[in-house]
């Protein structure tokens, strides 16, 4: 029994690979794999060659299989025969292909045992190199793949597990294009659970490595539709892995939007910014997201309605402005400023008829009255409207209120004659339409005065000696009238209105009245 053991290893054929087949194993049986490039000859003739065993002749006769063909086992003895290599063929058996090999190993893969699809990849790559057969190309990279996608998701939630197969990716030469977009977007994930930032600067500052790692440098991209969003809100990772390249910066965007919102709300939270900020902040570092910016605008707007009463005048301009710029509702804006200076008014009125009934109490016939504040109040509604007639007129009764509650109030006169508005004699004032019509009689004072328009001017002082118009400004002119003729020279100023008319703004010289003998 020993000695036919002995005999069967020193028979047993050395398994040698086909470019290692050399002279110095003449003799000697060897075992061979290779696949068969070329048969010569027929029957006791017939021989073949090795793809990999370079000049070196197999001769087989009639043994084997009739046909010589892809892969196969080869036993046989060496022979030199002066320079040829000769290796007399003993048996040749025919092999699965390379690719029934592949196909028969993946099917026997277990699942979640990645290594096992990196070491069938890494045959099929050794095969490749070995025999540029483009399939087992195809069928190494289609195993690798399979390998680190079932790695990927046993790494889920797991950052050492996602780490090494980052390391893995940036390792390896061999794919194409590593999919690193994908991995480090897990990666980031689950660093964002392990770190949960909480202040503001810790969280805008993962949103910048969102930003940095996810989008690079480039321009913002396209922004989700709302159906994009809710599906990445359910499930981040898969969503984000299932997407194409070119609409990956788009998710990852979204998700930096998120970020960057919640740091604002957090500054919001602890007061460092009101809402108007916040929708400042967020138009400046999520502009391609406009609804959180008008989110926070409506939040600051709806505030300020709520204590309308209370606001300032810049208070009301700046919420109006921003109601009308930046969040396109005009009507919306005009309708609080309107609202808003309605309840200042009221407000003043309130108060002096609090003042009229404590007076009455007190037996006092007068109250104070606040000439200053219809005055305030005119001149922003002049200001917010300069070309709505009907304010315009309110503000006009204001003014002349004011001006019956203190006579010496000069601001508010001038205000009124810039209008159009004239002064009689008797304290009354009238409208421009009044002043227009109005007929100077012999008692009545024939003094230019200023607010008159051309037409009154010369009715008391006649036709002027000379007429002169100058520019003073882009859309801005005046006009002056010379009366030389008159015991002391009068020069007569005249500035546009509202209503694009002409009305006298001041008056030098001597006295104003009507000449004697008025220039013809």
């Amino acid at each position: 029994m020993l000695i036919w053991m002995i005999t069967m290893a020193i028979s047993a054929p050395q398994v040698v690979e086909p470019d290692q087949i050399n002279r110095r194993l003449s003799g000697q049986v060897i075992q061979v794999k290779d696949v068969v490039t070329s048969v010569l000859g027929t029957g006791d003739a017939r021989q073949f060659r090795l793809k990999r065993a370079g000049n070196v002749i197999f001769r087989v006769g009639e043994r084997g299989p009739a046909e010589l063909r892809g892969n196969v086992a080869v036993t046989g003895t060496v022979q030199a025969d002066g320079s040829q290599i000769i290796v007399d063929v003993q048996s040749v058996n025919l092999l699965p292909s390379d690719v029934d090999q592949f196909e028969s190993r993946a099917k026997k893969i277990k699942e979640g045992d990645f290594a096992a699809w990196y070491e069938l990849a890494d045959w099929a790559r050794q095969r490749f190199r070995l025999y540029n057969d483009s399939k087992m190309k195809e069928n190494s990279l289609a195993a690798y793949a399979k390998g680190l996608k079932v790695e990927r998701q046993a790494a889920t939630g797991d950052i050492e597990k996602i780490r090494s197969l980052r390391r893995r990716l940036q390792d390896q030469d061999y794919l194409p294009t590593p999919d690193f977009a994908d991995i480090d977007h897990e990666l980031l994930w689950v660093q964002l659970e392990e770190k949960n930032p909480k202040s503001p600067p810790e969280i805008n500052s993962f949103a910048d490595e969102i930003a940095k790692i996810l989008r690079g440098n480039a321009a913002l991209p396209t922004t989700l539709s709302h159906q994009q969003r809710e599906a990445y809100d359910r499930d981040p990772i898969r969503t984000y892995t299932n997407q194409k390249e070119a609409d990956r910066p788009s998710f990852a965007r979204f998700w930096e939007m998120k970020l960057r919102r919640r740091a604002i709300e957090e500054q919001v939270q602890s007061g460092e910014l009101n809402a108007y900020q916040a929708a400042d902040e967020a138009a400046r570092l999520i502009s391609d997201y406009p609804e959180v910016e008008k989110g926070w605008l409506e939040k600051a707007v709806q505030k300020d309605e709520q204590q309308l009463i209370r606001l300032r005048r810049r208070d009301v301009e700046w919420m109006t402005d921003h109601l009308k710029d930046r969040l396109k509702e005009p009507g919306r804006s005009d309708k609080i400023r309107r609202t808003w200076l309605t309840m200042m008014e009221d407000r003043i009125r309130k108060k002096e008829s609090e003042n009229a009934d404590e007076s009455k109490r007190a037996g006092r016939s007068n109250y104070p009255q606040d000439a200053r504040a219809r005055y305030d109040l005119a001149m922003i509604i002049l200001e917010w409207y300069p070309d709505d007639k009907e304010l315009d007129s309110h503000a006009a009764e204001l003014l002349i209120e004011a001006v019956k509650i203190e006579p010496n109030y000069e601001q508010a006169g001038d205000v009124l004659r810039r209008l159009g508005y004239f002064r009689e004699s008797s304290g009354n004032w009238l409208t421009p339409e009044q002043a227009a019509n109005v007929k100077i009689g012999e008692n009545q004072p024939r003094t230019v005065d200023i607010g008159m328009d051309e037409e009154m001017v010369q009715k008391i002082l006649g036709n002027p000696d000379v007429r002169a118009r100058v520019v003073t400004g882009p859309r801005q002119e005046q006009m002056q009238w010379a009366y030389r003729s008159l015991d002391r020279a009068v020069y007569v100023q005249f500035e546009r209105n509202r209503d694009s008319q002409w009305r006298v703004s001041s008056i030098h010289g001597g006295s104003a009245r009507q000449a004697s003998e008025p220039t013809p």
